[in-house]
């Protein structure tokens, strides 16, 4: 029986910023969007594990870039808050979920400038946080997932996991998790509807919301 859920974040439980983020960034510098992208890409496995800090990020890809770093604190905070929306029914599911008795997680890539905005906010939902930057390994890397396990005191077959990112849904199941790849909301609630006779009470929370109504045409034949 299922007895924990863990989510992603950017995008599962917020949409996801990275464009915009980019954009912001890029205009900030200004330098193409695409320059700025392809640069990052050079650091990104470094700066998400907390290699690198955002300085030394900033210093490298301007200078291959061709222009000044940025003067402000941390710009990479500033357009993560900029880039920064809810999904409002994710966060609340995961709340009922945890008022239900069900211990609830976060599991992300991501790096200190943005953990910032989560420690701003408050997220009292969720019992266990993990991030890449503090444990030094990404997803898909099952040694983050072993982590996760061994912070919610549960064994995987009673773990449920929902990331937006196949590869990082397939490193999950390589250590036995339950996986959900969201793509939208209502495939989401069909996707975990399937898994119901696994999940007990689970999908009868996120049917209490009601802000997961489903359509029709996804109720199960």
């Amino acid at each position: 029986m299922i007895s924990a859920v863990v989510f992603d974040w950017g995008g599962v439980l917020i949409e996801e910023p990275s464009l915009k983020m980019f954009s912001y960034c890029a205009s900030f510098l200004g330098v193409p969007v695409v320059k700025l992208r392809k640069s990052y890409t050079e650091y990104e496995d470094a700066f998400e594990k907390g290699m690198i800090n955002e300085d030394v990020l900033w210093a490298r890809m301007c200078s291959s870039l061709g222009v000044p770093p940025p003067t402000i604190p941390s710009l990479f905070s500033e357009a993560f808050r900029k880039s920064y929306i809810e999904k409002k029914e994710m966060f609340e599911f995961a709340s009922t979920l945890q008022q239900q008795g069900y211990r609830t997680g976060l599991l992300s890539n991501t790096e200190y400038s943005s953990i910032k905005r989560f420690h701003e906010i408050g997220y009292p939902m969720f019992d266990v946080t993990v991030f890449s930057c503090e444990e030094k390994v990404r997803k898909p890397d099952p040694h983050i997932y072993q982590i996760l396990l061994k912070r919610l005191k549960k064994p995987a077959n009673e773990v449920v996991f929902i990331d937006d990112r196949p590869v990082n849904i397939e490193g999950a199941k390589t250590v036995g998790l339950h996986t959900i790849l969201y793509t939208t909301k209502y495939r989401f609630t069909h996707d975990l509807s399937a898994l119901s006779s696994q999940l007990g009470t689970l999908f009868s929370q996120l049917e209490g919301n009601t802000t997961f109504k489903r359509r029709k045409s996804l109720h199960p034949s």
